[in-house]
Protein backbone atom coordinates (compact mmCIF):
# COMPACT_ATOMS: atom_id res chain seq x y z
CA UNK A 1 0.00 0.00 0.00
CA UNK A 2 1.15 3.45 -1.17
CA UNK A 3 1.37 6.14 1.86
CA UNK A 4 0.86 9.98 0.71
CA UNK A 5 3.98 11.80 1.39
CA UNK A 6 4.68 13.57 4.44
CA UNK A 7 3.86 17.23 3.31
CA UNK A 8 0.58 16.14 1.52
CA UNK A 9 -2.19 18.15 3.12
CA UNK A 10 -6.01 17.34 3.84
CA UNK A 11 -8.40 18.98 1.94
CA UNK A 12 -11.80 19.73 3.83
CA UNK A 13 -14.87 19.70 1.57
CA UNK A 14 -18.60 21.00 2.73
CA UNK A 15 -21.39 18.77 3.48
CA UNK A 16 -24.42 20.12 2.93
CA UNK A 17 -27.37 18.53 4.96
CA UNK A 18 -31.31 18.54 4.93
CA UNK A 19 -32.96 21.94 6.85
CA UNK A 20 -33.77 21.49 10.76
CA UNK A 21 -31.96 18.39 11.10
CA UNK A 22 -31.08 17.51 14.71
CA UNK A 23 -27.95 15.97 15.86
CA UNK A 24 -29.72 13.38 18.00
CA UNK A 25 -32.12 12.80 14.78
CA UNK A 26 -35.68 12.94 14.67
CA UNK A 27 -38.31 13.47 17.92
CA UNK A 28 -41.21 12.51 18.14
CA UNK A 29 -43.70 13.29 20.39
CA UNK A 30 -44.54 10.60 23.01
CA UNK A 31 -48.50 10.69 22.73
CA UNK A 32 -49.39 11.59 19.37
CA UNK A 33 -45.79 10.52 17.80
CA UNK A 34 -45.59 14.45 16.05
CA UNK A 35 -42.60 16.08 15.59
CA UNK A 36 -40.86 18.03 18.44
CA UNK A 37 -39.75 21.02 17.27
CA UNK A 38 -37.49 23.91 19.01
CA UNK A 39 -37.42 23.48 22.90
CA UNK A 40 -40.34 20.98 22.82
CA UNK A 41 -38.73 18.20 25.38
CA UNK A 42 -42.01 16.33 26.33
CA UNK A 43 -44.59 16.53 24.21
CA UNK A 44 -45.55 18.44 20.98
CA UNK A 45 -48.42 20.11 22.18
CA UNK A 46 -50.49 21.27 25.67
CA UNK A 47 -52.95 18.64 24.98
CA UNK A 48 -50.34 15.84 24.56
CA UNK A 49 -48.81 17.43 27.67
CA UNK A 50 -51.33 16.78 29.90
CA UNK A 51 -52.59 13.17 28.28
CA UNK A 52 -49.22 12.10 29.39
CA UNK A 53 -49.52 13.86 32.74
CA UNK A 54 -52.69 11.93 33.44
CA UNK A 55 -50.78 8.70 31.92
CA UNK A 56 -47.99 8.74 34.50
CA UNK A 57 -50.81 9.53 37.00
CA UNK A 58 -52.47 6.21 36.43
CA UNK A 59 -49.50 4.31 36.31
CA UNK A 60 -48.27 5.26 39.36
CA UNK A 61 -52.11 4.68 41.52
CA UNK A 62 -52.33 1.19 40.01
CA UNK A 63 -48.80 0.75 41.41
CA UNK A 64 -49.34 1.76 44.46
CA UNK A 65 -53.07 0.27 44.72
CA UNK A 66 -51.17 -3.05 43.75
CA UNK A 67 -48.94 -2.57 46.45
CA UNK A 68 -51.97 -1.96 49.08
CA UNK A 69 -53.30 -5.09 48.15
CA UNK A 70 -50.33 -7.46 48.64
CA UNK A 71 -50.13 -5.87 52.40
CA UNK A 72 -53.73 -6.36 52.88
CA UNK A 73 -53.49 -10.01 51.30
CA UNK A 74 -50.59 -10.32 54.05
CA UNK A 75 -52.41 -8.92 56.53
CA UNK A 76 -55.29 -11.12 56.13
CA UNK A 77 -53.45 -14.02 55.74
CA UNK A 78 -51.58 -13.41 59.44
CA UNK A 79 -55.29 -12.96 60.39
CA UNK A 80 -55.73 -16.42 59.52
CA UNK A 81 -52.94 -17.63 61.01
CA UNK A 82 -51.37 -18.57 57.59
CA UNK A 83 -54.76 -21.05 57.36
CA UNK A 84 -56.79 -20.92 54.22
CA UNK A 85 -55.60 -20.40 50.69
CA UNK A 86 -54.94 -16.71 50.73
Amino acid sequence: MKLPPDDAQATLGAVQTARDVSVVGFRQCPVCGGALTGRQKVACSEKCRAIRWRQGREVTRQARDEQVAQHLRTALRLLDGGQGDG
